[in-house]
């Protein structure tokens, strides 16, 4: 135990901090042959400064335009939200929504993406559906360009801000989706770092006629539906760092528990917290119970209908070190079954038509 103590220390000294410094990134990024990488194509000019408003040509007579930033990366990089359509505005062609990465130095977010990439295709294929598919990218002199497809310009943070709670049953099936989500990226190595509500976008690729009542295995169109992750910025590739190295953070909910460095477990609480944002409208606040273990500063309401199961969540993932990504499976299995009821079945479908009507109409839920 003596040992376990000093080793803890050791690794106390040799924690990095996350987003890893912009130092950091170039140098992991010069390991890598780019060209080995999916869709890394160099353009030898300058880019010109992006800002909201500027248009990106493309061939065949069309444009990316940068619309509004949605979230700032480190060191003065930024995430916007962009569309593709025809240079010329009369013309009726397709748009398409991205969430467009400027970055200054290395192409972090292509790494990251194809790492994961290639990681989920060997651990669990259906997670790539969760993960915005890269559709452009530009590598310039001065700053590199990724661009990752997006199906609405919705984020959960639109989902949390809303007057009301979230139904409890929708919630289960975004529970599901992340926790899939958290497994999967623990068996890749990776950590994503950021999993809050505004990097998480609403997906749904699928038409009206082709969807039908819920179904664990994605059946009826709803392998499609779901959330999609389109920022790395603060991903971390552990096989690219020293076996055993920590990560520091600031994350409130580990800084409570007095965890100053961690691995996955940062992940995890940031699922928890979006779960609990969605069913109580406000952030994970934790307390020690007299067992020592930690729990949710608020008990689960009497009139869930899954209170248990929301208490062995919070329970089992705010008491696991990293290294839970089965137990992580095991927990999206038990909301699967208690959502597998045709009655349940249908309710879901039922209250996520709802939930998309009603945004598409920008009112209230």
């Amino acid at each position: 135990h003596h040992h376990h103590k000093q080793q803890q220390q050791h690794g106390e000294c040799s924690a990095i901090s996350v987003p890893l410094a912009h130092h950091l990134k170039q140098e992991l990024f010069a390991r890598q042959d780019p060209n080995q990488l999916q869709h890394y194509t160099h353009a030898a000019a300058q880019c010109p400064p992006l800002q909201v408003g500027f248009r990106l040509p493309l061939p065949a007579a069309r444009e990316i335009v940068l619309q509004r930033a949605v979230q700032e990366g480190g060191d003065g990089e930024c995430y916007y939200l962009a569309t593709e359509q025809d240079v010329d505005p009369s013309s009726q062609g397709p748009t398409a929504l991205y969430v467009l990465k400027v970055e200054l130095g290395c192409a972090w977010d292509l790494l990251i993406w194809n790492t994961l990439h290639t990681g989920l295709s060997r651990v669990n294929p259906r997670t790539l559906k969760s993960v915005a598919p890269c559709t452009f990218f530009r590598s310039f002199e001065n700053c590199k360009v990724t661009a990752f497809g997006i199906s609405d310009d919705i984020s959960v943070q639109e989902l949390v801000s809303q007057s009301r709670a979230m139904d409890e049953i929708l919630v289960m099936f975004y529970c599901i989706e992340l926790l899939r989500l958290l497994s999967s990226l623990e068996k890749c190595g990776i950590v994503h770092g950021d999993l809050n509500p505004s990097a998480l976008f609403l997906r749904n690729n699928v038409a009206d006629d082709e969807w039908g009542d819920w179904h664990a295995s994605g059946a009826g169109g709803w392998a499609e539906k779901g959330i999609y992750i389109g920022s790395f910025d603060s991903a971390v590739d552990l096989s690219q760092l020293p076996s055993g190295t920590k990560l520091s953070t600031s994350h409130p909910v580990l800084l409570a528990m007095g965890r100053t460095t961690c691995t996955h477990e940062l992940d995890y609480v940031c699922v928890l917290n979006v779960v609990h944002l969605l069913l109580r409208k406000e952030p994970l606040e934790v307390i020690e119970g007299d067992d020592s273990r930690w729990t949710t500063l608020r008990s689960p309401a009497r009139y869930w209908q899954g209170k248990d199961l929301w208490g062995e969540l919070f329970d089992t993932l705010l008491n696991s070190e990293a290294g839970a990504a089965s137990t992580v499976a095991s927990l999206q299995a038990k909301f699967e079954a208690f959502l597998t009821t045709k009655y349940k079945a249908k309710l879901l479908k039922a209250a996520l038509a709802k939930q998309e009507m009603l945004l598409l109409q920008g009112k209230e839920l």
